[in-house]
């Protein structure tokens, strides 16, 4: 007897930041009622749709926010409640347009710090990329603090690491293209 085994669930969805009057990183938190839980914005793909679509549109549709596309950050794998499995592929993104404000499934949202965030996230797996990003956060930032230290580091597009267009911007030098994997 063959076992009929479906492919999992494909969805996407996004970790959207943006600094709080601090200065330090903020993520974008989504209350559901009808599931108890905080957690990011994510959907399932339409057919034909990409992931990197899929990730933008779903974060749009449950925030109001249009956002970029960051680097791509973990990707969760867990059975639904119906039993099947369901793989969710996540960016860092930053709000480009839009007021966030909960719609569709969304009842309510939240701009936390990411210490804030990993206390009221639901889900370990959504702890796991929180901790993801912490860490590429880390790592983008000690490579800026190299730059400044070693001026002949170079990014891939050939400018030192830590400068763009707009060189004297702390903004535009975290948009250097710098990769760090």
């Amino acid at each position: 007897m063959d076992v009929l085994v479906k492919p999992p669930v494909r969805a996407a969805g996004g970790l959207v930041t943006r600094p709080s009057p601090s200065d330090r990183p903020e993520v974008l938190l989504v209350y559901r009622a009808r599931r108890d839980d905080w957690t990011f914005p994510k959907g399932k793909l339409r057919p034909g749709e990409d992931d990197q679509t899929c990730a933008m549109r779903e974060v749009e549709e449950e925030t109001g926010l249009r956002c970029e596309l960051g680097p791509e950050l973990s990707t969760t794998t867990y059975m639904t409640r119906s039993g099947r499995r369901k793989l969710v592929r996540y960016w860092a993104m930053r709000p480009v347009a839009g007021v966030a404000a909960p719609r569709n499934e969304v009842d309510a949202i939240r701009w936390v710090e990411l210490g804030t965030a990993a206390i009221l996230l639901t889900y370990s797996r959504d702890r796991a990329v929180l901790a993801g990003f912490a860490r590429l956060r880390l790592a983008r930032a000690a490579v800026r603090r190299a730059a400044r230290r070693r001026p002949d580091i170079r990014s891939s597009a050939g400018r030192p690491v830590g400068v763009d267009a707009r060189a004297g911007s702390r903004r535009g030098r975290a948009r250097s293209g710098v990769r760090v994997r």
